[in-house]
């Protein structure tokens, strides 16, 4: 227990969910850290700001089950620290251009983008454990399953669910496309043993 305690991944996934959870409970308006692309080009923080932001009490607790899921399950695939963070912030900063751009009207709010790459990479890290040809069809469908919910019970309102479920899928589709990307290698500059 100590060791998943002191691990680098654990401390970041519990940093996040206390940064996100904090900001969810002492900034009362919100909106004006979520990403807009309108908006994007004269409040240039919206960038860095929109992922710690959550449109709602469900959307953050959903959020801060995913990102204990996948932080666990990382750890017992033998992801490296540094593969975690690499997908992680790619997947919700690269991620996030082309789709603000499609849905130029939407706000982008939260970090779902970059625990679906996270998923996305795990998938196929543990693809011995259940093979592609099952799991892919069975994610994608867990991905577009509120969609096709919602599109049967009411029609018209399954599009902000549908857009909701794209920005998921293209971070999803950012971790599958980053599992043969090495991660960085960092040198250290600064030595203690002097």
């Amino acid at each position: 227990m100590k060791e998943i305690l002191s691990n680098k991944i654990i401390l970041f996934v519990f940093a996040i969910i206390a940064i996100n959870s904090l900001l969810f409970l002492l900034v009362p308006d919100r909106s004006i850290f979520m990403f807009n692309m309108d908006k994007f080009m004269t409040e240039p923080w919206r960038f860095l700001t929109f992922q710690f932001f959550h449109v709602s009490s469900m959307h953050l607790i959903e959020n801060i089950a995913a990102l204990i899921f996948v932080g666990f399950i990382a750890i017992e695939l033998g992801l490296s620290f540094r593969k975690f963070l690499l997908v992680y912030f790619v997947s919700i900063f690269i991620v996030i251009f082309p789709l603000a751009i499609l849905f130029s009207q939407n706000t982008i709010a939260g970090n779902s983008m970059g625990i679906f790459g996270v998923m996305g990479l795990l998938l196929i890290k543990g693809r011995r454990l259940i093979p592609q040809k099952l799991s892919f069809p069975i994610f994608l469908f867990i991905i577009f399953s509120l969609t096709l919910f919602s599109f049967v019970s009411c029609g018209p309102c399954y599009e902000d669910v549908f857009k909701s479920d794209v920005f998921h899928f293209f971070g999803f589709a950012c971790g599958v496309l980053m599992t043969r990307m090495p991660a960085p290698k960092i040198k250290h500059t600064l030595s203690f043993a002097e």
